[in-house]
């Protein structure tokens, strides 16, 4: 099983006669390039979205790619169980940024999950990687307004 986290650069759906057919290349953290193919509807994804993705890489005429058989976005199961997922045990940030992605996070905000998730998920529970990224996020919003220059203070 192969799990990706990344930002998508590219969506389409190639499906015909009802079926679906989705491609997407996702962009991770390190900037490598993921291809993904899913027959779940993606419709409600967009460019630019911060996603999870999880499958079985496979080989096809043109490269590598993931057979996908989760999509989500990062912390919001899409086309999965539908289950309500438990209330955030992290309060969330009060700041809003002016310039948001349809995320709610800046692009750079983004790009901070992303690196949270892809470095911690393997060595912390999701918990611990949610609190993680709540504490990155605040104290990346309290350094832009200018109430602090010090260097990133690591409490976990």
């Amino acid at each position: 099983m192969t799990t990706i986290t990344g930002e998508i650069k590219v969506i389409k759906d190639y499906g015909a006669d009802g079926k679906h057919n989705w491609f997407t290349v996702i962009n991770d953290a390190e900037g490598i390039e993921h291809k993904a193919y899913s027959n779940a509807n993606l419709s409600e994804f967009q460019k630019d979205d911060i996603v999870q993705v999880e499958g079985m890489t496979k080989n096809g005429k043109s490269g590598p790619y993931i057979a996908s058989t989760k999509f989500m976005r990062i912390g919001e199961a899409m086309n999965q169980d539908t289950t309500p997922a438990p209330p955030p045990t992290v309060s969330t940030p009060t700041y809003t940024p002016q310039a948001q992605t349809s995320s709610g996070l800046t692009k750079e905000e983004g790009m901070i999950v992303v690196g949270c998730w892809t470095r911690g998920i393997t060595t912390k529970t999701k918990e611990e990687v949610r609190a993680y990224i709540d504490y990155a996020i605040q104290d990346y919003r309290n350094r832009n307004k200018g109430d602090n220059h010090e260097p990133f203070n690591n409490q976990f």
